[in-house]
């Protein structure tokens, strides 16, 4: 989930290639609906700038680790170490800096994937 939609196209073709199914969506009501119709094991979120929308995704963010067995990678646009910080305590499974989200989406997502087939012995 990304307001970016370059960040999300960028992504989601790294999760494909990487074996998942990625659904894109542009904010948490999106994503939180995608949550409840799908199983999701891994879930990219990105904090927007504004705080408005940066709210919505903290909440979505809280549920899913307070849910527990989604993989949450949370992506910042900006480098705040007190974000980071939240998002570390929050337990999201990998967090993304500014720096950082020009990462290698296929390696993390091929990464989440191992990680989420030794803990299920269902489909990813």
């Amino acid at each position: 989930m990304s307001h970016d939609e370059r960040l999300s196209t960028e992504f989601a073709a790294g999760a494909k290639r990487a074996g998942w199914q990625p659904w894109i969506t542009r904010d948490a009501v999106g994503a939180l609906k995608i949550l409840c119709r799908n199983p999701v094991r891994m879930a990219f979120l990105h904090l927007p700038g504004e705080d408005s929308a940066a709210s919505g995704v903290r909440q979505l963010v809280e549920h899913m680790t307070w849910i527990g067995g989604v993989l949450l990678i949370v992506g910042a646009s900006q480098s705040d170490p007190q974000i980071e910080l939240w998002a570390r305590q929050a337990g999201v499974w990998t967090y993304l800096s500014e720096v950082d989200l020009q990462a290698n989406y296929t390696e993390l997502c091929e990464q989440a994937l191992q990680i989420a087939a030794r803990h299920s012995p269902t489909t990813v």
